[in-house]
Parts: structure tokens; C-alpha cells; sequence
């Protein structure tokens, strides 16, 4: 189950790529402007990025309408979007079990507030080590994971690249290392984990 805003200039077929591997696309609002548009430039090693232009387009008018057919999903997965936008979703949503927020720089420094306020009602905040340490202010691992799990959300995930992922739960630590793989584009990766990652906790059902 998807929601989300495109503009017009969104090509259809990707949503009807979505629609083909059982994506119900129902909460998919296609409105008159632009889609979001982002472009940044990477390190050599692909492991940070410089954000160069962020324009919000449809999004910076977009007001979530979750179908009535979604509200009692379970699982909630929060993509990087505005926390204001994050926040009138879990709104709409009815007792989920689990709820799963990614968030980046651009929100960090821009939407703080909102963005405090959507943490203390999350259960797993999925992020990379830069903006882990740019949110809380620590530098240390440990020292990040427990100003992170103190801002409210029962599980943080720091996600370290080719070098994997720490999960920080309580007093808990995992760590996951990552396959070696040649990046080409690591655009989109952190949603893309965190989706996996949420995909895998509904399947299993722990």
C-alpha cells in the first residue's frame, strides 16, 4: 500500500510497474506542478553526499489522505518526507503495531521541531551516521544510539554504508555488515532498506 504525492510530469508506467508487483497505488495522488526533485553530489567512496538542490514541488502542498482500506494496516513504513507530512499520516493510521521513520539532513536542519515531535511516537528510526551524529550532536556510536533512543523512538538503525548497519534497541546492539557490492547510485538506498527491513519484520511477525 502506497501514499504519496507526484506531480504530472511522474511517468506512468512506474506507477504501473508498482501496480504489476501488487503495490496497491491507491493513495497515490497526482497533482498539477512538479514532482519532488533532488540532486546532490557524492563522495568518491559513495559513502557521504553534498545536498546541492532540493525543490519540494507538489510536495510542499500536500495534505496525506490515507484510504479509508489503509488506516488499520499494521505496519507503517514513514518515507523521507516532510516530519509535518510524517506526523498527519500516523494521524490517519489505527493502532499499527510497528511504525518505521527515515528522515535526512535537509529535515534535520529545517524541520527540528516537527521532527522531535514525530520521534517520540515512532518505534524504529532508520538513519545513516552522518545525520545520526548532525541530530543528536554526539560523535561517539554509542554515544549517538543512546541520545537517539532518548529522543523517543524504541530502535534506531544507523546505517554505515558498505560497511553495513548497527541496530541499538534497549540495551541491545546488532550489527549487521554489508555484501560486498560495486555501487553505482546509492540515490534512494536508505528508503529502500528501510522498506526491506519492515518487509521482512511484517513477514517474520517479531
Amino acid at each position: 500500500q502506497l501514499v504519496g504525492v507526484v506531480g504530472k510530469d511522474f511517468p506512468d508506467d512506474l506507477v504501473q510497474t508498482m501496480r504489476g508487483r501488487g503495490i496497491d497505488c491507491d493513495g497515490l495522488e497526482v497533482a498539477d506542478g512538479p514532482t519532488f526533485h533532488w540532486e546532490g553530489r557524492y563522495t568518491d567512496d559513495l559513502t557521504s553526499r553534498t545536498s546541492l538542490k532540493t525543490e519540494l514541488g507538489v510536495f510542499a502542498d500536500f495534505d496525506p489522505k490515507i484510504p479509508e482500506k489503509f488506516r488499520s494496516t499494521p505496519f507503517v513504513m514513514l518515507g523521507n518526507i516532510a516530519p509535518e507530512l510524517q506526523i498527519a499520516v500516523l494521524d490517519q493510521v489505527k493502532s499499527p503495531k510497528l511504525v518505521v521513520a527515515d528522515t535526512m539532513n535537509f529535515w534535520i536542519d529545517g524541520a527540528r521541531p516537527a521532527l522531535e515531535k514525530l520521534l517520540k511516537r515512532v518505534d524504529v528510526l532508520v538513519i545513516n551516521e552522518e545525520e545520526a551524529r548532525q541530530l543528536t550532536g554526539k560523535h561517539h556510536m554509542i554515544q549517538v544510539a543512546a541520545k537517539l533512543l532518548e529522543m523517543g523512538p524504541k530502535t534506531a538503525v544507523i546505517k554505515q554504508g558498505e560497511y553495513g548497519a548497527w541496530l541499538f534497541a534497549g540495551q541491545h546492539v546488532f550489527n549487521a555488515p554489508a555484501f560486498l557490492l560495486e555501487a553505482v547510485d546509492p540515490t534512494g538506498a536508505g528508503v529502500s532498506f528501510a522498506g526491506g527491513f519492515l518487509g521482512y519484520v511484517a513477514r517474520a511477525g517479531n
